[in-house]
């Protein structure tokens, strides 16, 4: 992890400590969790926006990736929701990497003036 990500995950275990809250924080892959098969309910997740950080060429790749991991690693009827800027790239990996996954909802919201893709899907697989 960068020395960033390791900072910001200290100072949320030391908030959620203090509202009693016991969290393990994991610094892995996304693209290579090291969980079993459909171990996961749920995932929620906002993607890289592709415009501070990294770029809407990463997210190309990216995406789809993420995509297969997911599917991997939620059980069957299990959830995903995504939110992201980057919606083209988003519904293009759905469409060509979507696999298992089904669209239940779509939003876009505001997220500090940038129109954004708030969705959630449903693991279809068996």
């Amino acid at each position: 992890l960068s020395e960033i990500a390791e900072l910001l995950q200290e100072n949320c275990r030391e908030q959620l400590l203090r509202c009693g809250s016991d969290v393990a924080f994991l610094g892995c892959d996304a693209v290579s969790l090291p969980f079993r098969d459909s171990l996961f309910d749920a995932i929620v997740t906002d993607l890289p926006f592709g415009k501070k950080i990294g770029s809407i060429d990463d997210n190309r790749i990216l995406y789809p990736r993420l995509l297969m991991e997911w599917e991997r690693v939620v059980k069957p009827n299990g959830r995903l929701v995504v939110m992201t800027h980057d919606k083209r790239s988003w519904e293009k990996a759905l469409a060509l990497h979507g696999g298992s996954w089904r669209p239940i909802s779509y939003h876009m919201v505001n997220v500090g003036g940038l129109q954004t893709l708030c969705q959630c899907l449903v693991n279809t697989k068996q």
